[in-house]
């Protein structure tokens, strides 16, 4: 599946933090109103300085963190759109628990293992893996639709995110941590270090060979973090956490061979990868169907190339209030077909 790239969808993120939030960096002791204690300090951004110490050091939500919170949310819808869903069917979601055994893998339903165990899981049922099974492109399938996008061990996902740097606004609490055993102080007092929601984050995502069904996955994800149902960092359950993501932009390269001449809009790339990549033909024709924003052609169609590197491309740009329209088409045409289709699936 990346072996050759057909199309590259680049989502331009503002992160908008609604309360204080935490990526727990380094503890370290210090003197508070006359007393020595331990200090939590968020995670900071690397600038050659002794980023402990330096109050002016910004803040930095990994990638890691974000990814994981998006992931998270994404298996979430994926086990509530199929909650009947036959164990020997391929999941959508990956399995949350690993057998760990090779033994315990034996007669086990596909969809009771974890994408992580799936070679070992074929071994131990006598399945027949050739070197050829073994490739990007014929694994991707077999994969749950989480682990798709997202990544497991045996397959890197499609989906990567970068780093982003919060303005440097910080306010400390002061916090205890109960004993289970006594119902008192178990230790502290402690100072957390919280990042203030002042100012934005920018970040981007890119999502190589992407199919239009995923985007319009990412958009209900999207949403459901703005509205407060997920929380990023440390403390969710305190309230801290909270941000709202605004999309600025998508930005879709294709390979110009690989682009319809017939299509004027957002299409998607995994239904012109080729047939070596393993997509059944099924979603193949299903992603090939949409258009999307094919009748604001003219405003999303990219800039004239002058640069050698992008000649070959056909490019788009959403941006502005057709990010929420574009959206809107993938979830009516690419995802909830997609999903009747995952419905109604046999085993493999």
């Amino acid at each position: 599946m990346h072996r050759l790239t057909v199309g590259t969808c680049r989502i331009e993120l503002e992160l908008m933090p609604q309360s204080p939030w935490l990526v727990r960096g380094k503890t370290i002791r210090k003197v508070i109103d006359g007393t020595e204690r331990d200090l939590l300090r968020p995670l900071r951004h690397w600038s050659g300085r002794d980023s402990d110490e330096d109050d002016l050091t910004p803040p930095v939500l990994p990638a890691s963190s974000l990814k994981g919170v998006l992931r998270s949310t994404a298996e979430y819808i994926l086990r509530s759109v199929d909650p009947e869903r036959s164990p020997d069917r391929r999941p959508l979601a990956d399995a949350p628990f690993v057998c760990g055994k090779r033994s315990e893998l034996a007669g086990q339903p596909r969809g009771s293992v974890a994408d992580s165990e799936l070679i070992e899981w074929n071994e131990v049922n006598g399945k027949s893996i050739s070197p050829e099974d073994l490739t990007p492109g014929r694994i991707y399938w077999q994969l749950s639709a989480a682990s798709q996008l997202f990544g497991a061990t045996v397959h890197a996902g499609l989906l990567t995110l970068d780093d982003a740097v919060g303005p440097s606004a910080y306010a400390q609490r002061s916090h205890v941590a109960i004993s289970r055993f006594t119902g008192g102080v178990g230790k502290g007092p402690y100072q957390e270090e919280l990042v203030l929601p002042e100012g934005s984050l920018s970040t981007t995502l890119t999502i190589r060979n992407f199919a239009l069904w995923q985007l319009g996955l990412l958009g209900i994800v999207f949403q459901e973090v703005s509205r407060g149902y997920v929380g990023v960092g440390g403390g969710t359950r305190k309230g801290h956490g909270r941000i709202e993501i605004n999309v600025k932009g998508l930005h879709f390269s294709y390979a110009a061979n690989a682009y319809p001449a017939e299509r004027v809009g957002i299409v998607s790339a995994q239904a012109y990868c080729s047939q070596s990549n393993g997509i059944p033909e099924q979603l193949r024709n299903l992603e090939a169907r949409p258009d999307l924003l094919a009748n604001k052609a003219s405003a999303i169609a990219g800039p004239e190339s002058t640069d050698w590197r992008t000649n070959a491309l056909v490019q788009r740009s959403v941006v502005g209030p057709l990010v929420d329209q574009l959206f809107h088409e993938a979830v009516q045409e690419a995802w909830c077909p997609w999903v009747l289709m995952m419905q109604e699936e046999q085993p493999s």
